[in-house]
């Protein structure tokens, strides 16, 4: 019986198979019903098993432990990795080669950011028929019979197969305007973009305003930039700049439903609720600087590397990088207070989430959670936290002979370094599956007012920070290199988005602008 150092030995020999060549300039691709030979077969493994175990933080990082997987789920993934590399027949097709790689990966590689796509770029799961994800639902059944399963592989195969909408949908639908009527709620406002919803409601004497973003991408199913999107998500920043719900006894925000996308309006809306400026990133970043993750982020950012025969030379993508990477290791949110009392926002918020609240909506989730007046409620969210644009078919990562993945090249934990990859936030308040999060809140805001009221921490003086941190402004110059000037509407589009979101409200609202007008000195900032 092999040992696990055996094991080890074989699946290294699988990555060193695969060469620098081999992984920046794959082989022309098959069709999806073309048969692989089994030295193509191998090929085609032997280069996903560099990209993950060279690319991926949770494989290659060994100095952050709540990023990097645990060592019995990288075993498990090696051993069963070389079990499929020796298993390799002459009759698999492309696609099916696809569908053992979806499945190989959703049931041993703990990251919903991971992910396999066709070779014109439809995800195999996607491809799968009823009986095939009957047959694999039942194999993950048996699967999850084992009680040693990392917690992490438990959250992404539940995530895989869970109904959606456990806890009721996003405020954004119009039947969740209905569920309201009927629990007793009076619609005083309701307005409605493509993306977003601000309902305002008195219930019960009270007048709440319920603030629903269905996503944050402003990205078409293609991975295109939508220029509408992008638009709406300005015309939400300028109504929330508004501050209508101050007006209110309370605010509700939900996220149920919401996978993430931009960090913009997120990092506003919390910038602006905190009265500062709030960590943008989580407690801890793994940042890989490998040739796999370096081809990572070149396909993340589209560039066209068919033009150029000596890639490899011309990146300077040799051998001798393979083995670094650098972390960034923050404060703890526990040593540090982001909630300002004079300009934040001091009335209870319900943060509504489920199993779908995902990537960067889970980042807002991190910001929020630690403003004083901010509770959660729902179901536990997604736990996509790894980070990767090629999550879209359009900037994945090709692989030798046809498939595309989309292999994340950093990694984060939670703004206190909790582990989140898997296993996403809890919530203050779970609520249970098939009862709504929404109303289940409002019923029971008595009690949330309460422990916001019992546990607020004591108030000091604060200095007060408009600019938003370093890695939303990392974005926004990816961004704006990935539009180019040849879409002038768009670009235009996403530097007014900007614009809006640059800095807090409540700071053109002081009496005394000087630390207003001093920042927007140095700035770009449309007036709203």
């Amino acid at each position: 019986m092999a040992t696990q150092k055996d094991i080890d030995t074989a699946f290294q020999m699988i990555v060193m198979s695969a060469s620098d060549i081999d992984m920046a300039l794959p082989k022309p691709p098959k069709a999806d019903n073309e048969k692989l030979t089994i030295e193509e077969q191998r090929k085609m493994l032997a280069v996903f098993a560099r990209y993950i175990s060279e690319g991926h933080p949770g494989f290659a990082s060994v100095n952050a432990q709540n990023i990097t997987f645990p060592e019995e789920v990288k075993n498990k993934f090696k051993s069963e990795f070389v079990k499929l590399f020796l298993t390799s027949k002459d009759e698999r097709t492309v696609s099916e080669m696809g569908k053992e790689l979806f499945k190989f990966a959703k049931k041993y590689l703990p990251d919903n950011h991971f992910n396999v796509y066709s070779t014109s770029g439809v995800p195999i799961g996607m491809t799968l028929s009823k009986e095939e994800h009957t047959a694999f639902k039942k194999e993950l059944d048996t699967y999850l019979q084992n009680p040693d399963i990392d917690t992490s592989q438990r959250g992404i195969i539940e995530h895989l197969y869970a109904e959606r909408n456990q806890v009721g949908k996003n405020i954004f639908n119009d039947d969740e305007i209905e569920i309201l009527k009927q629990n007793g709620a009076e619609i005083l406002a309701d307005k409605k973009g493509q993306t977003w919803r601000m309902t305002k409601i008195n219930r019960q004497g009270e007048n709440i305003m319920i603030i629903g973003m269905s996503r944050f991408a402003a990205m078409d199913n293609d991975g295109n930039l939508n220029e509408d999107l992008i638009k709406d998500f300005t015309a939400l920043a300028k109504e929330f700049s508004k501050q209508e719900y101050k007006d209110c006894d309370n605010l509700v925000l939900d996220l149920r439903g919401n996978g993430g996308g931009w960090p913009y309006i997120g990092d506003y809306m919390a910038r602006t609720l905190y009265g500062n400026t709030v960590s943008t990133e989580p407690q801890g970043h793994i940042k890989m600087d490998t040739l796999a993750a370096k081809l990572s982020y070149a396909y993340m950012a589209q560039d066209d590397y068919k033009k150029y025969e000596n890639k490899i030379e011309r990146l300077g993508l040799t051998h001798d990088k393979q083995n670094t990477q650098y972390s960034e290791l923050n404060k703890p949110w526990s040593e540090e207070y982001p909630f300002n009392p004079e300009l934040g926002y001091k009335k209870p918020i319900l943060l509504l989430t489920d199993q779908n609240t995902g990537s960067n909506a889970e980042v807002t989730i991190g910001r929020l959670r630690e403003h004083p007046y901010v509770r959660t409620i729902g179901d536990h969210s997604c736990g996509v936290v790894q980070y990767h644009p090629a999550a879209t078919p359009k900037a994945s990562i090709p692989l030798p002979y046809g498939l595309k993945i989309a292999v994340p090249p950093e990694g984060f934990t939670g703004p206190n370094g909790e582990r989140l990859e898997g296993i996403g936030y809890q919530p203050d308040y779970p609520v249970e599956r098939g009862k709504d999060a929404l109303i289940a809140g409002l019923e029971n805001l008595t009690g949330i007012k309460q422990d916001i009221l019992q546990h607020l921490p004591s108030e000091k003086k604060v200095e007060t920070l408009a600019k938003r941190e370093s890695k939303v402004d990392e974005t926004t110059a990816l961004n704006r290199k990935s539009i180019g000037n040849n879409k002038p509407s768009i670009l235009a589009a996403f530097n007014e988005l900007v614009a809006v979101t640059e800095t807090i409200p409540q700071l053109k609202q002081q009496n005394n602008g000087l630390l207003y007008n001093q920042y927007r000195s140095n700035s770009n900032m449309l007036d709203i």
